[in-house]
């Protein structure tokens, strides 16, 4: 039987566990795991060469994960630390790790409605990673959603289409979960921030 043609979804978790300093092995073990039909050991080999040719110590920051003291060599203001730093914290609590690249898209939405809860803005900021990585899919979907939330006078819900996670996003959640035994987290859209700043 043969193998399946690759993914988004799959490509996507080889390159975050790529750049996370993962080899081609260990990651053909994890889609083993994760996808009901893995991409064999040697797609998974040619895509960390393509990842390798077109690495740049910019990439590489981007993927790494977020530090609050670099932020300004990733392009992230410092007026951002506060929020990123309390984000970080309920990141840590749902099991994933942060990259610069996503910590810099949560920065971009959240100031586009400073009312959107951690996980409209995780949500909304992995639709702009995913669009960042195929830019040819529909490249005004995300301005599109954020206007639309924007636009309406309630909070966004667990019902807002706009705010479940997409096949590469789920993916990107397994790539980026701290947890050996992943299990994707629900919406919690009612969750305030001071949970995870303290009291």
């Amino acid at each position: 039987m043969s193998r399946p043609k690759s993914s988004a979804e799959q490509e996507a978790f080889i390159y975050e566990k790529y750049y996370s300093g993962l080899g081609p092995k260990a990651i053909t073990r994890l889609l083993e795991q994760y996808f009901p039909e893995p991409l064999s050991q040697r797609t998974v080999e040619r895509k960390c060469a393509e990842f390798k040719k077109g690495r740049t110590p910019q990439n590489e920051l981007l993927n790494s994960p977020f530090q609050w003291e670099r932020m300004d060599e990733a392009g992230i203001p410092w007026e951002a630390g506060q929020y990123l730093i309390a984000l970080r914290a309920w990141f840590v609590a749902q099991e994933i790790a942060p990259t610069f690249r996503q910590m810099k898209w949560c920065w971009r939405v959240h100031n586009t409605d400073l009312k959107l809860s951690y996980e409209a803005v995780h949500a909304l900021a992995l639709r702009a990673e995913e669009g960042e990585q195929n830019p040819v899919e529909n490249p005004m979907a995300l301005t599109d959603v954020l206007t639309q939330l924007r636009s309406t006078k309630v909070e966004p819900t667990v019902k807002h289409e706009e705010l479940k996670l997409t096949k590469w996003g789920e993916a990107i959640m397994h790539a980026r979960s701290t947890s050996n035994k992943y299990v994707m987290w629900q919406y919690n859209l009612n969750l305030t921030t001071d949970r995870y700043l303290g009291e």
